[in-house]
C-alpha cells in the first residue's frame, strides 16, 4: 500500500459549512498531484471562520484532508497557541508514514521538532529565506538569526529536500548530501502562453504598473507606495492581492491622489493573468523572496519586471531589473528608466520569455513525480510507522 503524508501549509484556509476554501492558491488540485504517490494527504494550517468569497475553490476532497489549526498571528499569538500544537503533534505523527514539511514557516518548525523527538524522516521544501523575510520588523536581527540556523538544522537533516531556487538557497541552506535533492518550483506555465501574443508596449513616461502578492510586511507594498512619491511621473498601481496590511497600506496610499486601486485576491491563473497583461510593468518590492512566482508568470505573459535583489530573484532578472530591498529611492529610478525607454521595455518582454520556458507546467510535473516518490520512500525506513 501507498503511504500516507502529513504535510504542512502556512497559507490560511477558510473553513465553510461543507469543507475548506481558499480564495487564491493551492486548491484540491495542487494536493490532489500527491495522491500518486500517497494514499491520503493531511494539512496541517491555520484556518479561519471569515465568510467564504464566491470565487474561493475547494481545498479539501476525496483523499485530502485538513488537520485545522486555530488562525494566530504573530509571536504572541504563537506563543498562545503552541500549547495545544504540541499536544496534537503526537498524535499526527503517530497516523502518518512521510513527512513534508514547506519552510520557513512556523507550522513546519513545530512539526520538525516533534519530528527530530521522534526521529522520524522528513522532506523539506525550501521557499524562501527568513533571514531576509524577517528583515525590517522589531527584534528582527535575533529574529532572523535563530530562524535561519532553524532552516539549515532542517535541511542538513531531512532525507528530501526541493528548492524552487537552481542554487541561491542551496548555497545559504545546504542539503545532506547523502539525501536526495531537486530544484523545482510549483509555479504553473503552460506552453500555449508562452507561444500566445504578448500585449503590445505602450509609450510612457506614465506607466500601469501592477503588484501581485500577499499584503504582508516581507512583500513591500510600503516600499513601493513610498517609491511611488519619488517618481518623476505619476504612475498608477493596481495591487492584486489581501492580507493583514492591507487597511494600513490603502491608509497609506491615500495621499496619491486616486493613484493606486487594490483589487482585492483574485483566483490564481487566468484572472491574475489577464490584470497583469492590462499593464506595463510588475513591480515586486518584496524584503525576501525564494523564487517569486509572480515574476515567471509575468515574464511568460509577456510583461517585463522590476524587482528587489533578494533570494532567487537574480536568477530570473538583468541587474538593470534589480534594486535593493528597503530603498524607495532606487526603486523610483528604476520604474522611471524603464517608462523612459519602450524599446527596453519591448526587449525585455522578449527575452523573459525565453528564458522562462523551462518552467513550462509538463516539465515541472515530471520533477514532482521525482520528487514526490523520493519523499514517499522516506516512510520505508520508519517502518510504515502509520499503519
Amino acid at each position: 500500500m501507498k503511504p500516507s503524508l502529513l504535510t504542512t501549509s502556512e497559507w490560511r484556509f477558510i473553513r465553510g459549512a461543507d469543507g475548506y476554501y481558499t480564495k487564491s492558491s493551492y486548491p484540491y488540485a495542487y494536493w490532489q498531484r500527491m495522491l500518486g504517490h500517497f494514499d491520503r494527504v493531511t494539512i496541517a494550517a491555520r484556518v479561519t471562520t471569515e465568510a467564504v468569497p464566491p470565487t474561493a475553490r475547494r481545498v479539501d476532497g476525496p483523499g485530502v484532508t485538513i488537520e485545522p489549526i486555530t488562525d494566530f498571528v504573530g509571536a504572541l499569538g504563537l506563543v498562545r497557541a503552541m500549547p495545544r500544537l504540541v499536544r496534537r503533534l503526537p498524535a499526527w505523527i503517530r497516523s502518518h508514514d512521510s513527512f513534508l514539511l514547506r519552510a520557513p514557516g512556523v507550522i513546519g518548525g513545530v512539526v520538525w521538532c516533534g519530528l527530530m523527538a521522534a526521529r522520524r524522516p522528513f522532506a523539506v521544501e525550501v521557499v524562501g529565506d527568513p533571514a531576509e523575510s524577517l528583515r525590517g520588523r522589531p527584534g528582527g536581527a535575533i529574529a532572523q538569526a535563530l530562524a535561519g540556523s532553524q532552516l539549515r538544522a532542517m535541511t542538513a537533516a531531512a532525507k528530501v529536500t526541493r528548492y524552487v531556487t537552481a542554487s541561491t538557497l542551496q548555497r545559504r541552506y545546504p542539503p545532506d548530501p547523502r539525501g536526495v535533492s531537486v530544484s523545482v518550483s510549483d509555479v504553473e506555465i503552460s506552453a500555449t502562453l508562452l507561444a500566445g501574443p504578448a500585449p503590445p508596449t505602450r509609450p510612457g513616461p506614465t506607466l500601469e504598473l501592477v503588484f501581485v502578492g500577499s499584503l504582508s510586511h516581507y512583500k513591500g507594498v510600503d516600499i513601493l507606495l513610498a517609491a511611488l512619491t519619488r517618481t518623476a511621473h505619476p504612475h498608477r498601481l493596481t495591487v492584486v492581492g489581501d492580507g493583514a496590511l492591507r487597511d494600513e497600506l490603502e491608509r497609506a496610499a491615500a495621499g496619491l491622489a486616486g493613484r493606486v486601486r487594490f483589487l482585492g485576491a483574485l483566483p490564481v491563473g487566468d484572472a491574475v493573468r489577464t490584470v497583469m497583461q492590462a499593464h506595463d510593468l510588475l513591480v515586486l518590492p518584496s524584503r525576501g523572496e525564494g523564487l517569486p512566482r509572480v515574476v515567471i508568470e509575468a515574464m511568460a505573459a509577456g510583461i517585463p519586471c522590476v524587482a528587489t535583489n533578494v533570494g532567487g530573484t537574480a536568477e530570473l532578472l538583468d541587474a538593470g531589473q534589480l534594486v535593493p530591498a528597503e530603498s524607495p529611492v532606487a526603486l523610483a529610478l528604476a520604474i522611471d528608466a524603464l517608462a523612459a525607454s519602450v524599446a527596453r521595455r519591448r526587449e525585455l518582454a522578449a527575452a523573459g520569455r525565453l528564458r522562462v520556458a523551462h518552467f513550462v507546467t509538463e516539465e515541472r510535473d515530471r520533477r514532482f513525480d521525482r520528487f514526490f516518490a523520493a519523499v514517499a520512500a522516506t516512510s520505508a525506513s520508519a517502518g510504515q510507522a502509520g499503519r
